[in-house]
């Protein structure tokens, strides 16, 4: 029993044998991971130090091209304001002769036409009259068609400006920008057109004199280079005006080509590159730019500044941190090392005792999981299931490859529940989930409560207060609500939508001669062919009776020919003999409306329609 004891039975030499191996290796790896963390400590201390220096270099150069961007919109401005000056006092003079003189329409029209003589050079100046120009030939007047003559602007921009889809001030038109102001003068529209082009050289120099002066009293400063390669902004003033590729110094020349390279994908980055780092151009060290392309301009906007600024900095916290390490951290892990030995004996005496214990523990938890009533999932983050109840595996299969599935890939969010996607069928569920341990790594567990028949009740509840029974298509309520959950949210981005009320021309007349099954047929024909129709950016409801409604994510001209098009569409139907027609009434939304509620658009579209049906009635 002895021989058989010294076998299988380590010795008391040998469990401290290993005990003192161990204390070694672990002192050995918990140096190697100060040694780790102080390396880690140093590079996140020069990083810091570089992306502040980075980020001030940024923060000057985004200044100063914010200042380029302030001044030409001041001036644009206020070149805007002199303009629509001049066409007030145009407009006071025309009014004058016209109320005080015997003029006739031939010499207001001439007047009209001779005020252009007064103007400052730069602006252009035209007269309209529906989509006719006014020109001069032969010592008279002449009315001609827009693209009859050559004319400043692109017609299809003239047209918007003047029947107003396109809104005077600053526009883009052929990839130049024009200051535009139109003013409305009896059956007249007299405009005035700015090339901005003709300004953005004066302004440009105006800006660059401004900053050379700030610059001048500061240690650091601001390059400005033409994409040519001329300098316009430099702390060495013999270099500006000239051009870097014509200084016969290759670290010029490759300076500037690698920050050009840097904007080729963006028009703002970040780049190295190895350059002077001392005043007399001697020493030769790497320096880092933020450089902005000013395509306005046509400019370059950087700022640079040496590496090597911050050597001292990083030789300072070199040596505090190896200091600290020495004198501090290795006496402590020493310590450490000391306690975990007598530690490490204790544990050992517990650890078979505590696996038993544990061991029982899994066995009760399994019991419990296959008991309950939820669903009980364990998976590995981001991968596949460890662990199914039985409730589970009814819901992801028992098959391997239904365990091997990432587990989130199964799960849908929605609004305060998921979709759970079984291997048979999708479902409705509550969820809840927390970190855990399983099998001695991390792992993730799942609660997971079946809720499938409240939500398809709900679905079918709130399908039904947002449909009309009749039609199909969607009511009053659901019109409100995607006004302000959708249309709103899309207006206030920049872009223009449009609110369209429909109204059909004598239906009572279907109803009364026919009966109201015909009536209710007709409007279920006509609901299929407003569904036509629609998209994602267009949509049709039903509000009431013959009433319908459009919302839309398009201008208001854009949606006039839609519905001129349906209108034909609605126009080929036969009801018994009768043919069946609309009138509609469409209110723009904007984001620079002044009032912004439902009604307000609403009231604007239904006063629309009955102006066109009053007319209808007339004709």
């Amino acid at each position: 029993m002895a021989v058989e004891g010294s076998v299988f039975t380590p010795s008391k030499r040998a469990i401290i044998i290993f005990g003192v191996l161990f204390l070694v290796l672990l002192t050995v790896q918990m140096f190697h991971r100060e040694v780790i963390i102080m390396q880690r400590d140093m590079h996140h201390f020069e990083t810091a130090l570089y992306d502040e220096a980075q980020n001030q270099l940024k923060i000057e150069v985004d200044y100063f091209e914010s200042e380029f961007d302030y001044l030409l919109t001041r001036l644009a401005e206020n070149r805007y304001d002199t303009m629509g000056e001049k066409l007030d006092l145009l407009k006071d003079h025309y009014l004058y002769l016209d109320q005080n003189t015997d003029a006739d329409e031939a010499v207001l029209l001439e007047f009209l036409f001779r005020y252009g003589d007064t103007l400052a050079l730069g602006y252009g100046y035209e007269i309209y009259r529906h989509t006719d120009t006014l020109i001069y030939v032969d010592d008279s007047f002449e009315w001609v068609a827009l693209d009859a003559v050559e004319t400043q602007l692109d017609v299809s921009t003239i047209e918007g400006l003047l029947d107003g889809t396109i809104e005077t001030g600053y526009i883009i038109d052929q990839d130049t920008g024009f200051l535009v102001s139109v003013l409305e003068i009896d059956d007249y529209n007299v405009m005035l057109v700015l090339d901005m082009s003709q300004l953005v050289s004066a302004e440009r120099e105006y800006v660059l004199e401004r900053f050379e002066r700030h610059f001048n009293e500061r240690d650091d400063y601001i390059f400005v280079i033409e994409i040519d390669g001329t300098i316009l902004l430099h702390d060495v003033e013999a270099h500006i005006g000239e051009n870097i590729y014509t200084l016969n110094d290759a670290n010029f020349e490759y300076a500037f080509e690698t920050i050009i390279a840097s904007l080729e994908e963006e028009n703002q980055a970040f780049s190295e590159y190895p350059f002077y780092i001392d005043e007399q151009y001697q020493e030769i060290g790497t320096r880092v730019a933020y450089a902005v392309y000013y395509e306005t301009y046509d400019l370059v906007i950087a700022k640079s500044l040496p590496m090597s600024t911050f050597d001292p900095l990083i030789d300072d916290f070199r040596t505090t941190a190896f200091r600290s390490f020495l004198l501090v951290t290795l006496p402590i892990y020493g310590l450490i090392s000391i306690v975990g030995g007598f530690t490490a004996f204790h544990m050992y005496r517990y650890a078979k005792q505590t696996k038993i214990v544990i061991s029982e523990e899994e066995k009760i938890y399994q019991k419990i999981a296959d008991m309950s009533t939820q669903a009980i999932i364990i998976t590995e983050p981001d991968k596949g299931v460890l662990f199914a109840n039985p409730n589970a595996e009814k819901v992801i299969g028992k098959r391997k490859e239904d365990y091997q599935v990432p587990f989130h890939q199964r799960l849908v969010e929605k609004e305060g529940y998921f979709e759970f996607i079984g291997y048979q069928e999708t479902y409705f569920v509550k969820m809840h989930q927390e970190m855990i341990r399983y099998h001695n790594k991390d792992a993730v567990l799942y609660y997971i409560e079946d809720i499938t028949d409240e939500i398809s009740r709900q679905v079918s509840l709130k399908e039904e207060a947002y449909v009309d029974p009749l039609t199909q298509l969607y009511n009053r309520r659901k019109l409100i609500e995607d006004f302000a959950q959708s249309i709103l949210p899309y207006v206030k981005s920049g872009q223009s939508a449009s609110l369209a009320i429909i109204d059909f021309d004598n239906f009572k007349i279907i109803n009364d001669q026919l009966g109201h099954d015909v009536g209710d047929e007709t409007l279920t024909k006509i609901a299929n062919l407003f569904k036509q129709h629609e998209n994602d950016s267009v949509y049709f409801y039903r509000i009431g009776g013959d009433e319908f409604a459009v919302l839309a994510k398009i201008p208001r001209k854009v949606l006039s020919d839609l519905l001129q098009s349906v209108q034909e569409s609605v126009a080929k139907l036969d009801v018994h003999g009768l043919k069946v027609g609309f009138t509609y009434g469409i209110a723009s939304i904007r984001k620079d409306d002044k009032e912004q509620r439902f009604s307000d658009y609403y009231s604007k579209a239904d006063q629309a329609l009955y102006y066109y049906k009053n007319v209808k009635a007339q004709n």
